[in-house]
C-alpha cells in the first residue's frame, strides 16, 4: 500500500501544470518535480535553497514573486513562489507557477492604458492651448503693423506677454497634474477673471464678426479656485458657443451670484 501510494504521489507530482520543490529542515532542496527543473533548470537536488535564490532568481518589487536569471533561461521568465511549512518537522514545501504570460499581458495592458492617458491629455492639452496661443499671435501679428501709433503697439506687446505668460502658468499646471502634485489653488477676484476671458476672447470674436457681451454681477466678491482650471472651462463653453453662432451673432458671459454659490453662464441665440 506505501509502494501504490508513494507511486500515485509520483504521478500526481509529475502531471502537475506548477512546479513543487521540498526543502528538509536545513534548507536543502530533497525532492522537485519535472516541471521544478524546467523552470528552476539543474541541478537542484542537494543544493540549498539559499544557494538557488542567490544564483538563479532575481527579487522583484513584487512580494513572491522572481525573475529568472538569464544563465537560467535565455528568454524572460517571471514566477511565483508560495511556500509552506511543516511546524512539526520544520520542513518546507514550495509551489512554482510560471506567471510569465500573464506578467507580459498585464504590462501590456498597463502600456496600453498609460498610451490611451497620455492621448487624451495631449489632446486636452492642445484644446486648452489653441485659443491663448492664436490670441498671442493676433496681438503679435500687430506689433509688426508700422503704421499704429507707438502707443497702441505697446499695449498689444503687453497684451502678447500676458498671453504667453497666461500659456506657460497652463503648462506648468498640467505638468504638476502629471506628476500627481496637489492643485494649486489662490485667492481669483471675479472682476479680475472675467476682464482676462475678454481680452483673450474678443480678437477671435470680432475675426468672426460676432459680438461678446460680457456681465459681471459678482459684486467684487472673490474664489479660491485653481485659476487655470476655471479660465479653460470658460473659454471651452464660449468655443463651443462661437462654433454654434453665425457670423453677426452674440455671445454673452454672465456672473451672478446666489445664496451659497457664483454662477457663471454662457449662452448664445
Amino acid at each position: 500500500q506505501k509502494e501504490n501510494l508513494s507511486q500515485q504521489l509520483s504521478l500526481l507530482l509529475s502531471a502537475l501544470p506548477g512546479g513543487v520543490v521540498a526543502i528538509d529542515n536545513e534548507g536543502v532542496i530533497e525532492s522537485a518535480n519535472p516541471v521544478a527543473l524546467s523552470i528552476l533548470g539543474e541541478p537542484l537536488l542537494q543544493c540549498t535553497w539559499q544557494q538557488i535564490l542567490e544564483d538563479r532568481l532575481l527579487a522583484t518589487d513584487v512580494a513572491n514573486e522572481w525573475n529568472l536569471r538569464k544563465e537560467t533561461h535565455s528568454d524572460f521568465r517571471r514566477i511565483s513562489i508560495e511556500s509552506s511549512a511543516s511546524e512539526d518537522s520544520g520542513k518546507m514545501v514550495l509551489l512554482i507557477q510560471d506567471i510569465t504570460e500573464a506578467y507580459t499581458n498585464q504590462e501590456r495592458i498597463k502600456r496600453e492604458q498609460r498610451l490611451a492617458v497620455m492621448g487624451r491629455m495631449a489632446a486636452n492639452l492642445a484644446h486648452q492651448l489653441r485659443t491663448p496661443l492664436s490670441t498671442a499671435l493676433i496681438y503679435a501679428t500687430h506689433l509688426g503693423n508700422s503704421e499704429l501709433p507707438t502707443q497702441e503697439r505697446s499695449s498689444f506687446a503687453v497684451k502678447t506677454i500676458e498671453r504667453l505668460q497666461y500659456l506657460n502658468q497652463l503648462i506648468n499646471s498640467m505638468l504638476r497634474f502629471v506628476k500627481g502634485e496637489l492643485v494649486k489653488k489662490e485667492v481669483v477676484d471675479i472682476s479680475v477673471l472675467l476682464s482676462d476671458i475678454q481680452s483673450l476672447m474678443l480678437p477671435h470674436m470680432l475675426k468672426k464678426n460676432l459680438q461678446l457681451v460680457v456681465k459681471d454681477g459678482g459684486e467684487g466678491a472673490t474664489l479660491t479656485v485653481n485659476y487655470e482650471e476655471l479660465c479653460s472651462s470658460l473659454i471651452a463653453l464660449l468655443e463651443n458657443a462661437m462654433q454654434a453662432s453665425p457670423a453677426g451673432g452674440c455671445i454673452s458671459l454672465t456672473c451672478n451670484l446666489t445664496t451659497d454659490d457664483v454662477l457663471f453662464t454662457v449662452a448664445d441665440q
